[in-house]
């Protein structure tokens, strides 16, 4: 049986003009996607204020996770299961992204499929 859990770690685009827009919030406490932030106004993303990229002008934020879970084949239980949080831009063949594990680690890297 697969359950669902609360990531470690949630998004929070802010604007050019200070607008903060979370991923959770009370006028939206299931959530919101990440394609509802306007990119052009984004000034810098966050994950639960502890990581911070900051967008260059022009720049397309991007935010995504990656999860990976390893299941027992004789009874689909899952044995364990793990969520990288990736805040970051891309401007043309430029581009940075903050991978950040539940456990706290950090990678920063212009590839996107480091992990």
């Amino acid at each position: 049986m697969i359950t669902i859990a609360k990531d470690a770690y949630t998004w929070c685009a802010k604007y050019h003009d200070g607008t903060q827009i979370p991923e959770y919030d009370e006028s939206r406490p299931n959530g919101r996607g990440f394609a509802e932030v306007s990119a052009s106004q984004v000034a810098t993303l966050e994950l639960s204020s502890a990581h911070k990229v900051a967008v260059p002008h022009g720049a397309t934020p991007v935010f995504f996770r990656r999860r990976r879970m390893e299941l027992n084949p004789s009874n689909d239980n899952v044995v364990s299961s793990t969520t990288t949080h990736c805040i970051g831009w891309k401007k043309g063949e430029n581009a940075c992204y903050l991978f950040v594990s539940e456990d706290g680690s950090t990678l920063l890297t212009n590839d996107a499929q480091a992990v």
